[in-house]
């Protein structure tokens, strides 16, 4: 992707905000919100656009007849993505044990819910980073009882997301 000095762009396995201050083939130097400068490999950052709203008309939508039968969708799995900007709108004011805790208690929920829907996998992407979620994430599944885990498929996932197993 081309990056132009001035472009908002945010991090692709983060939630960072940042600035383009200059551009050297793929190294990409942002001025982050906080202040911070870095390098950055341009495949790391996305573009920000602006949100474009355009005019809906509602006068000629009907709804949908909702049948009386309700029916029950089986799904194979469930993927959670826990990156912090996913589970709430802004994280700021968080520490990052509170910001853990809400990644783990997300994850936590996700997996009660799987049960519940007697859902046998369940997906929980937490990206690579420096690997305090993910230790912290393999650690309160040891404690939990009937199931398995192990990474996640490394061509769909990457190296940053863990496969729960139900049972």
């Amino acid at each position: 992707m081309n990056f132009q000095i001035g472009d908002r762009v945010s991090y692709i396995d983060e939630p960072v905000n940042a600035r383009v201050r200059s551009v050297k083939g793929n190294q990409v130097l942002v001025e982050r919100e906080d202040g911070f400068e870095e390098w950055m490999e341009s495949s790391q950052l996305v573009k920000r656009g602006d949100l474009k709203v355009r005019e809906v008309d509602h006068k000629d939508h009907k709804p949908k007849r909702k049948h009386s039968v309700l029916k029950r969708e089986k799904t194979d799995f469930l993927e959670v993505d826990l990156h912090i900007h996913e589970l709430v709108e802004n994280s700021r004011g968080m520490t990052n044990y509170q910001m853990l805790q809400k990644q783990l208690d997300t994850a936590r929920l996700a997996i009660e819910k799987a049960r519940r829907s007697f859902v046998k996998k369940v997906i929980l992407i937490h990206g690579v980073g420096e690997g305090r979620l993910r230790s912290e994430l393999h650690q309160m599944l040891m404690d939990m009882d009937r199931l398995n885990f192990y990474d996640a498929d490394f061509n769909r996932y990457g190296a940053g997301a863990t496969e729960v197993e139900l049972f």
